[in-house]
């Protein structure tokens, strides 16, 4: 099946709008099971976290091999969660999990995790790591390239936004995923591209808050 066929036909997507090309009223729960829809084998979320989406991805595809990439390590100034917090995300992961026998955990940093896997082998990844630079770039990057041709590379939180430092009242830390994902699409000429829901969330629309982006790799 044709990725990107299916796609335009499902959506009724007009090729001569600018990317990237929204998608309205829908959501990453509709990208998973997109990939069932289109019988992806093999795939991997980086950034796993509490395991939430995780579990949307194992719930759609029953019959795919997903791995879930986390270091569940507080680390540097990246501000989402504690060590506590990470710490028993990981152990609620690792019991719900366990029940699930195509799903599995790889508790490693993204950058290290990534050596494991052949280029063009995984037939989707869903990028929610840290979502700043050069994090973000780097998982863009590199990832794409286990992505086989066709498949689809993905990934949260298309939305401009900002936390403020753990342990302070003043320093910002500004999301980059916006910035990194345009860049990268225009620096290789990826066309098209979407972002699922309307960047305008009109009445009877129902999206995601912070939107997915994806593409078919070509």
């Amino acid at each position: 099946m044709n990725a990107l066929d299916y796609i335009i036909k499902k959506y009724n997507i007009d090729l001569n709008k600018e990317s990237p090309i929204e998608i309205p009223n829908a959501g990453r729960d509709d990208l998973a099971k997109l990939f069932n829809e289109l019988d992806f084998k093999t795939g991997a979320e980086i950034g796993v976290a509490s395991g939430e989406y995780s579990k949307k991805l194992c719930e759609a595809n029953p019959q795919t091999k997903i791995y879930g990439i986390d270091a569940w390590e507080a680390y540097g100034e990246y501000p989402d969660y504690s060590a506590e917090e990470l710490n028993l995300y990981y152990e609620e992961v690792k019991n719900y999990f366990a029940s699930f026998p195509n799903y599995e955990i790889i508790k490693e940093f993204s950058m290290d995790a990534v050596k494991k896997f052949e280029d063009n082998s995984l037939d989707f990844v869903y990028i929610d790591g840290n979502h700043q630079e050069p994090y973000i770039t780097e998982d863009i990057t590199e990832w794409s390239k286990k992505v086989r041709s066709g498949g689809i590379i993905s990934g949260h939180d298309y939305v401009r936004g900002s936390k403020k430092k753990e342990g302070s009242d003043s320093d910002i830390i500004r999301f980059n995923v916006v910035e990194a994902i345009n860049k990268f699409t225009k620096d290789n000429n990826i066309k098209p591209w979407f972002v699922l829901g309307s960047k305008n969330k009109a009445p009877g629309i129902i999206r995601d808050n912070t939107r997915s982006w994806f593409w078919v790799k070509p």
